[in-house]
């Protein structure tokens, strides 16, 4: 399971680094953010493309993920700056069409190329965009799948089938892919414990190291390191026990997430 942390700070790199996490994820994506996620509980990051050298001064590791902004005739500039500064992977955020996924994965890189899918434009196209050249990883946005959706709660992609439609396709085209983010493993509803049995179901390669997920590794304003390798090692065992468990035992916990998802839901 490859961990995704974002941050620009130069402090919290060099313990992600230190800890093992996977990817250190930097985020240049301003253009139209603010508008499609006005009056929801999301971040929009003050992120600089001056930050990737910083980052990549002390990550060895830990890799450099790099969010760009949605495809317009900026993009082949921002990818190939990003690029020259060092991203190890590059992610396009917010594309509907499949010309906008072809064109961005034909701009020469060194850099991997990775697809957030977070429209349901996107969503229904997907046979033809990952049946192009060149996807390192798909990212399963449920922050704007769930906007797009006008759904009251982000996991109900989950709960519907539909992320059961886009992991078989994934999987059955051997392309490495995850969703959504992680919370801490013993709270919230579903808890992170019983969102990583579903990535194990499905076959997910990767989580996002949510914000409350974070907040457990802080002590006042400041990234603790014990805390850090405390809560990434609980994680990690996790993921590792849910690779022994049976069919059966992962069917029964998504009916129990199921059921949690429609109650947070209908309480919205």
């Amino acid at each position: 399971m490859q961990l995704f942390y974002i941050t620009n700070d130069f402090y919290e790199a060099q313990l992600c680094e230190q800890v093992g996490i996977d990817w250190v994820f930097l985020d240049l994506e301003i253009i139209g953010k603010q508008e499609r996620q006005a009056q929801r509980d999301t971040v929009i990051s003050l992120h600089s493309k001056n930050d990737i050298p910083s980052l990549k001064s002390v990550l060895k590791k830990t890799k450099l993920l790099v969010r760009v902004n949605p495809f317009g005739t900026w993009t082949r500039n921002e990818v190939v700056n990003c690029d020259e500064l060092g991203a190890d992977m590059i992610m396009l955020p917010y594309f509907t069409t499949v010309e906008e996924v072809t064109s961005f994965l034909n701009i020469p890189t060194k850099a991997q190329k990775c697809l957030l899918l977070e429209t349901m434009d996107s969503v229904y196209k997907i046979d033809d965009i990952i049946g192009q050249n060149g996807i390192d990883y798909i990212h399963v946005g449920l922050n704007d799948l769930n906007i797009d959706r006008g759904t009251n709660f982000l996991f109900e992609f989950l709960a519907d089938g539909w992320l059961e439609i886009l992991s078989e396709k994934f999987n059955n085209a051997n392309i490495q892919w995850g969703f959504g983010g992680i919370g801490p493993l013993n709270k919230l509803s579903p808890s992170g414990s019983e969102l990583l049995k579903e990535h194990s179901r499905l076959n997910s390669d990767g989580v996002i190291l949510s914000r409350s997920f974070k907040r457990e590794c802080f002590i006042k304003d400041k990234l603790s390191y014990s805390l850090l390798v405390k809560k990434i090692g609980e994680l990690r065992r996790e993921v590792e026990t849910n690779l022994s468990l049976s069919q059966y035992e992962l069917l029964k916990n998504r009916e129990v997430v199921v059921n949690q998802i429609k109650n947070v839901s209908q309480n919205l």
